[in-house]
């Protein structure tokens, strides 16, 4: 599995282009799973540093950066 996490906030830019065809090769050499974010267009907070982390073993804040932990640990179980 490919992640790509693209961080311009330009949705048309050269880098969501250069990401595309890199995606875009990828796909085409075989069995590639590939995954492409826009964190531009995700709500995501800064760390509180509650240390709630320590104790539970996951972000007490509950936005969109749960999708991104989600789709790393996929990444890292498909190896």
């Amino acid at each position: 599995m490919i992640l790509a996490l693209l961080g311009s906030p330009r949705t048309k830019g050269n880098n969501m282009r250069a990401i595309d065809e890199v995606l875009r090769g990828a796909t085409a050499c075989g069995d590639c799973e590939v995954q492409k974010i826009e964190l531009n267009q995700l709500s995501i907070k800064p760390c509180q540093h509650c240390d709630g982390c320590l104790h539970t073993g996951s972000c007490v804040i509950r936005d969109d950066m749960e999708l991104i932990y989600k789709s790393i640990l996929t990444m890292l179980n498909s190896v």
